[in-house]
């Protein structure tokens, strides 16, 4: 099994995950960088207008010949208060360096936006 971690703080991962974040997080999309130790996965759902929307990892599993990562998008409820601030969602998910495909998920998509994710953005 390939383990992972969510990296929470931008001193943890390469300037490369800061600067793709920095030029795609208006967008929904996500990218695979390999690094000489780890292999990072970077998701973006874009900017949207309130807070308390989030990405929570639900698997990652190591198959033969990709690994499976599932997602599940969370939006805020709409009775819930909100930070009324523009964010941009984003999550860093660091693995052991794998040559192997990465396949992403997001289980319950069809239920938030009905849109297709884009992978590796310019």
């Amino acid at each position: 099994m390939n383990h992972f971690a969510i990296v929470e703080e931008e001193n943890e991962f390469p300037l490369e995950i800061n600067q793709w974040i920095s030029s795609n997080k208006e967008k929904e999309g996500y990218v695979v960088i390999e690094e000489e130790e780890h292999t990072y996965v970077v998701i973006s759902r874009g900017e949207k207008s309130t807070g308390g929307y989030t990405i929570n990892v639900n698997e990652v599993e190591d198959q033969e010949e990709w690994i499976s990562i599932k997602v599940e998008y969370i939006n805020p409820d709409p009775m819930d208060m909100v930070m009324q601030i523009i964010t941009y969602p984003v999550i860093v998910i660091r693995m052991e360096r794998t040559e192997k495909t990465i396949k992403l998920e997001i289980e319950n998509k069809d239920n938030i936006d009905n849109g297709n994710i884009n992978k590796d953005l310019p």
